[in-house]
């Protein structure tokens, strides 16, 4: 059993406080990061540190029933957020970094993703099928602003008309909006919000580094505004925590646009799950009914890339 070091220091800032020994790593080391002697020296656990990376591969099968998504690319590895409930801290990578600390700060990205996507859009075998920006992290990133590859990589599902959803938290994607609205008159992009309560001091709680609820709620206003098609992700839904405001929640994103909404829900009884699915529903059948179903178009993607028999379906 892993126990916390009785005089270690409070990281601010951070929702893990201890870096625990990876199982891939034979190496053991103490999970005090100020104890840490070489690589994290003077606390160096609370700065972030960003490695470029050459991936082999960027297009990932990673079926989302609740997106609708059978495919995803993650842009960068590692989530600066560290949301408390995130799935890939229980997920080791076979590398020497842990699933505590270093999944706040150590941020991978990979620089060849636009290139591969290309290249994976060119093979002849490729059937167009909807790509998920991203599976496991959000695709913007603070350091976006710098790297510009999620912007790149929209851009290369515009060139070849390639149905595309994203799911961000990030009021940065409005930087794309351009993008997004080109991609929207051919129906070609959907982006999901995550937004699982409307409580701003719960949501400090499990997310203390993600945006606020009030700038995903403008957020959302926003992008409906300008017609592109949103849905809200409302993950996780925690029994006695967040599932007592379903009904307001699903009002309210409905007020500001959204088209629909589909609950995450985390509870170890099925019973107790299916109730909250069966709130979530009546609130949809309350307030979201009406809304248009929003459907990928995968039909241009192939007359792209056979431009001489665009000609006889014009």
């Amino acid at each position: 059993m892993t126990h916390l070091p009785t005089m270690q220091m409070y990281l601010k800032g951070r929702r893990a406080q201890i870096s625990p020994n990876n199982p891939f790593n034979k190496g053991v080391r103490s999970t005090d990061p100020s104890l840490q002697k070489g690589k994290h020296e003077d606390l160096e656990a609370l700065k972030k540190r960003f490695i470029g990376t050459q991936a082999k591969n960027i297009i990932k099968k990673d079926i989302r029933l609740d997106l609708g998504l059978e495919y995803s690319i993650d842009p960068y590895e590692v989530c600066e957020p560290g949301c408390k409930h995130c799935t890939e801290r229980i997920i080791p990578n076979a590398g020497e970094y842990s699933t505590g600390l270093d999944l706040e700060s150590v941020i991978h990205i990979k620089e060849n993703a636009p290139e591969l996507l290309e290249k994976q859009l060119q093979d002849k075998n490729w059937t167009a099928r909807p790509i998920m920006l991203t599976g496991n992290t959000d695709c913007y990133l603070p350091i976006e602003k710098k790297t510009k590859i999620t912007k790149q990589l929209l851009e290369i599902f515009l060139k070849y008309k390639h149905p595309v959803g994203i799911t961000t938290k990030n009021i940065l994607i409005l930087r794309d909006l351009d993008i997004l609205k080109r991609l929207n008159a051919e129906n070609l992009v959907r982006v999901t919000i995550s937004i699982n309560t409307l409580d701003d001091n719960l949501r400090r709680k499990l997310d203390p580094k993600s945006s606020s609820i009030q700038v995903r709620l403008r957020l959302l206003q926003l992008l409906a505004a300008e017609g592109i098609p949103v849905h809200v992700l409302a993950a996780p839904i925690i029994p006695g925590l967040n599932d007592h405001s379903i009904f307001k929640l699903v009002k309210k994103v409905s007020e500001l646009g959204a088209r629909s909404i589909q609950p995450i829900v985390v509870a170890a009884d099925e019973k107790i799950a299916e109730m909250i699915h069966q709130q979530f529903n009546l609130a949809k059948k309350l307030y979201l009914i009406k809304r248009h179903a929003f459907e990928y178009n995968t039909t241009l993607f192939g007359q792209m890339r056979r431009p001489q028999m665009s000609l006889f379906s014009a």
